[in-house]
């Protein structure tokens, strides 16, 4: 899989789930900045997890090592941890976050890094 599918869709993922937020969120969560910003970082990190996770799912299966074994635990971890984190699932379940702010959004940030650099090293 190339580098520029795994951008696309996180590009995707990311737009989809922006017009699902203002589809289910009330009107002053959908329109903060702050959710708006987590729920497209956090969205385009779920994509790029999964992306990653099937893989090392195929290198898995190609190479059998304790290496991709962590590698792929490493990703069903950030899978679930995207899935949780989301505000599009606090709002499905009726939760809201009355308080985000900038600091609340860093460590989706500092995620969005590192899946990044997994994606450029292990695409290439």
């Amino acid at each position: 899989m190339q580098r520029k599918y795994v951008l696309g869709i996180a590009a995707i993922s990311a737009a989809a789930a922006m017009a699902i937020a203002w589809l289910i969120m009330p009107g002053q969560y959908a329109g903060d900045i702050y959710v708006r910003a987590s729920t497209l970082i956090i969205s385009a990190n779920l994509a790029v997890a999964v992306v990653l996770m099937v893989v090392y799912v195929f290198i898995y299966k190609e190479v059998p090592s304790k290496f991709t074994l962590t590698l792929l635990l490493v990703m069903v971890t950030l899978v679930l941890y995207s899935a949780t984190s989301n505000p599009l699932l606090h709002a499905a379940c009726g939760f809201w976050h009355a308080n985000t702010n900038y600091l609340t959004i860093l460590p989706d940030i500092f995620a969005a890094v590192a899946l990044w650099a997994l994606a450029y090293v292990s695409l290439e």
